[in-house]
């Protein structure tokens, strides 16, 4: 059960980071719409 645990931690910190990638492709694109 403590590997499970282990794996479910890690699924959670990529999904976090994943999300912190997508803010920054936001942050792009509006900076694209400015320039346009």
């Amino acid at each position: 059960m403590p590997v499970c645990n282990q794996t479910k931690m890690k699924k959670k910190k990529k999904k976090k980071k994943k999300k912190k990638k997508k803010k920054k492709k936001k942050k792009k694109k509006k900076n694209r719409n400015s320039i346009y």
